[in-house]
């Protein structure tokens, strides 16, 4: 689950298992604030896709477990963020 709010340029990414409830795995941080944000796949892999108020859209990694510091963001390396005109 992606979970973003107005005028920010984050998103949390949690899982969700219905029997646990929610786990917040970490956030992801654009170059921009986000307008709207979904999932997508792309050779096999989950990827979030953004479209940002500055008019780009940007794609990144959908991480697969929690970040090792929940007070920074995903590291570059393993989010590989790309924005596109």
């Amino acid at each position: 689950m992606l979970v973003t709010s107005k005028n920010k340029d984050v998103i949390h990414v949690l899982s969700a298992e219905a029997e646990r409830g929610f786990n917040v795995l970490g956030y992801i941080e654009f170059e921009g604030h986000i307008r709207s944000a979904c999932f997508t796949m792309k050779d096999g892999r989950a990827r979030i896709l953004a479209v940002l108020s500055n008019g780009l859209l940007a794609g990144a990694n959908v991480p697969v477990s929690s970040a090792e510091n929940g007070m920074e963001p995903f590291p570059e390396d393993t989010v590989a963020t790309t924005y596109k005109n």
